[in-house]
């Protein structure tokens, strides 16, 4: 059975990751190199020029995580593939290498309200889980840092998206995880079906044609 068609959805949230493909790594050492910067500056060229609205987002060693709102069918595609493709080229000279820097195809789903909630608190707390760090603020290269007040600013996200959820984010990654919605999430985001229930997926696929 064939993979499904990745759905791309006006103005409903979508879960997009982006997995290294050769050695299992889009990022050098953070202390010795630039590459993260790098890349949050080439996705916020991107995400502005193809129409996307960030929610959430979150780089960890070998995946980029996006969470937002396409403008156009088209928006995440271009915006992913923009940026992936210009991060490829710098890090390839900078490395003096060639080839493919990521996975040739990326996993998307669209999210319904509570699934939303609970993606971008999954993406905010990656590097925790992933043992990068103790507090979601403390990674640099996630939205977590301002949405939880510990930076001034976002370089993806704006201010009006921010809030979405609340002024008291931080309290929320203490809250006990529906880790039964999680892994429906995740499962969704591995196969491309819409995450949400079955009154939100029955829409999603009349508007899809799926």
């Amino acid at each position: 059975m064939g993979r499904l068609r990745r759905l791309s959805v006006v103005w409903l949230a979508h879960w997009v990751r982006s997995r290294a493909g050769r050695a299992g790594r889009l990022f050098r050492d953070r202390l010795t190199a630039p590459d993260y910067d790098v890349y949050v500056r080439e996705l916020a060229r991107a995400t502005f020029l193809n129409r996307v609205r960030v929610l959430a987002w979150c780089l960890l060693p070998g995946e980029v995580n996006l969470i937002g709102w396409p403008e156009r069918p088209e928006s995440l595609a271009g915006a992913l593939a923009e940026a992936n493709r210009r991060y490829a080229r710098y890090y390839n000279r900078a490395t003096k290498t060639s080839g493919a820097l990521f996975a040739a195809r990326y996993q998307c789903c669209v999210l319904d309200w509570p699934e939303l909630a609970q993606a971008v608190r999954a993406v905010e707390a990656a590097p925790v889980r992933a043992g990068l760090v103790k507090k979601v603020w403390h990674w640099p290269w996630s939205s977590a840092g301002r949405r939880c007040r510990k930076v001034k600013r976002d370089p993806l996200v704006a201010e009006r998206n921010l809030w979405l959820f609340g002024r008291h984010w931080r309290s929320f990654f203490y809250e006990e995880y529906d880790e039964e919605m999680e892994r429906r999430i995740r499962k969704c985001l591995r196969s491309g079906r819409p995450a949400g229930d079955e009154w939100f997926v029955a829409g999603v696929e009349r508007a899809t044609g799926r």
